[in-house]
């Protein structure tokens, strides 16, 4: 059950708390190689700011000044055309807006920061996918933005509500930097410890230099009997993860009998993929069957340890070595031999243990604090959608 609307809130149309809504340049601007002004669109929205990236095209002085849009300090931009609802403040960067960003300059009956919590609503993104046209690129028109209805509460409510919002905010960037923070301790940790560059205390002796063929077996048994049903597929983000679960349609084959099988703490790749990571272990499942193109194989653990090996894919020197290895092949494709020829060197085993510990460790912080973070992003949703609403009300002795 809702709670009922606020009394001293009303409903108006965006138009009404705006001084305009507009859009940007529908027409091509002339672009020059390298300047400080930028032509942007849409796709420009990115987190809440402007991301200025080596494809943003340039436009000269005279090209700013003559299609600078009416944008201030008032100002929200926000992409109405393919990526539809992004949203930015607009801090004074010197750009020309394209034809899929629009901007609203608030008046003075709104806090512009209302404005821009209200816009991230799943009201108010609810209400705007209903509104779009086209099939093929999608589009927000400026009427249904200008109609879009909003419900109001006095300024200093809108001020507290916005205070409790900007502190969700708050906690959640500090996250992110935390987490930013712990993943480049981590890939420095990396880069000394699984090359030798750094020693742990108690460890000595050379390393040991040998071919990935000389520690890893590939595997080719076959689902024949059609014994196992869990079909996966690696991702270069998840890991393995099941189609279903992952993907919008059903990617596996009706015949599952030449499809390989997986088991657990076994790694696998997509031959075309590896470049991009799409390499994992399978951790989750006790095992699984893979399309016939994966390439799958195990470790012999009584020479090189799985974590230690885990870690190691991902340091930078590997990531050229595996780019070495698709040098040549048309479709830029590792096949198992090719990756099978790759160096690696490793200290013995006992070392190996205590540096995939370490880095382990490095991991576990960071997952802890990830969870922290969609905790508090949960957290901030459900106030987001409740107090812009209504739902939750602010008391007037709010402090923050």
């Amino acid at each position: 059950m809702t709670n009922p609307t606020p009394t001293d809130w009303k409903q108006v149309k965006l138009e009404e708390v705006t001084s305009k809504i507009s859009d940007g340049l529908h027409s091509t601007p002339k672009y020059v190689d390298n300047s400080e002004y930028y032509f942007i669109n849409g796709n420009n929205l990115v987190n809440d700011r402007v991301v200025i990236n080596i494809n943003t095209k340039c436009v000269d002085e005279n090209e700013f000044l003559k299609h600078k849009k009416d944008i201030d300090d008032s100002s929200i931009l926000l992409s109405i055309n393919g990526t539809i609802g992004n949203v930015a403040y607009y801090k004074g960067e010197s750009v020309v807006l394209g034809k899929s960003a629009a901007y609203l300059n608030c008046n003075s009956n709104i806090q512009k920061e209302f404005a821009f919590y209200w816009l991230k609503t799943a009201k108010t993104k609810s209400y705007f996918e209903g509104e779009l046209t086209g099939s093929t690129i999608r589009n927000l028109s400026l009427k249904s933005i200008k109609n879009a209805k909003i419900l109001l509460p006095p300024l200093p409510e809108q001020h507290r509500i916005v205070a409790v919002l900007e502190t969700w905010d708050k906690a959640l960037e500090a996250l992110t930097q935390k987490i930013e923070l712990k993943k480049k301790i981590k890939k420095g940790l990396m880069q000394e410890l699984l090359t030798g560059k750094r020693r742990l205390k108690g460890f000595g002796g050379e390393w040991q230099t040998l071919r990935l063929g000389n520690i890893t077996k590939a595997r080719s048994e076959r689902n024949k009997n059609l014994s196992i049903e869990r079909v996966l597929s690696v991702t270069n983000k998840n890991g393995f993860v099941l189609p279903a679960d992952y993907f919008s349609k059903v990617v596996a084959s009706k015949d599952l009998s030449n499809y390989k099988i997986v088991k657990k703490y076994d790694f696998a790749y997509n031959p075309s993929r590896i470049n991009v990571g799409s390499i994992a272990r399978l951790n989750k499942f006790k095992e699984g069957i893979l399309s016939p193109m994966y390439v799958i194989f195990s470790l012999n653990e009584k020479v090189i340890d799985s974590d230690f090996f885990w870690n190691w894919l991902f340091t930078d020197r590997t990531k050229a070595s595996i780019r070495d290895a698709s040098s040549g092949s048309v479709r830029e494709s590792v096949d198992y031999k090719s990756f099978a020829s790759i160096k690696i060197q490793i200290p013995k085993l006992e070392e190996q243990t205590a540096i995939a510990q370490i880095l382990t460790t490095a991991d576990d912080e960071i997952t802890s604090l990830e969870k922290k973070k969609q905790i508090v992003d949960d957290q901030k949703k459900f106030l987001l959608n409740n107090l812009i609403t209504g739902q939750i009300r602010t008391p007037e002795n709010l402090t923050i």
